[in-house]
This record gives C-alpha cells, structure tokens and sequence, in this order.
C-alpha cells in the first residue's frame, strides 16, 4: 500500500487472492482507528511501523 501498489498487483506479488488483500487492509485500518487507507498510512508511519 504505502509503495503505491493496487491490491490486484499485492495479491499477484505475494499469491493471494485480491480479497486477502483487502480484508488484511481492512483489519489494519480498524485496528488502528483509521477511516481510510490514506490515514492507516499516515498512522502507522507516525508510528515507525513503515
């Protein structure tokens, strides 16, 4: 996500299906509280975690 990949080209670079993808982004995105893909971003590079 944060090297600008879209989910089809995450789930082809690691074998899984675009719904992994998604569902791991949107698990991430309610652990940390984050109403958008662009804010987990900001997030977690807030944190160090990037």
């Amino acid at each position: 996500m944060a090297s600008g990949m879209t989910c089809d080209q995450m789930a082809e670079d690691m074998n899984l299906k675009v719904q992994t993808i998604k569902w791991y982004r949107m698990r991430l995105r309610v652990k940390f509280k984050a109403s958008t893909t662009a804010e987990l971003m900001h997030k977690v590079t807030g944190l160090g975690l990037l």
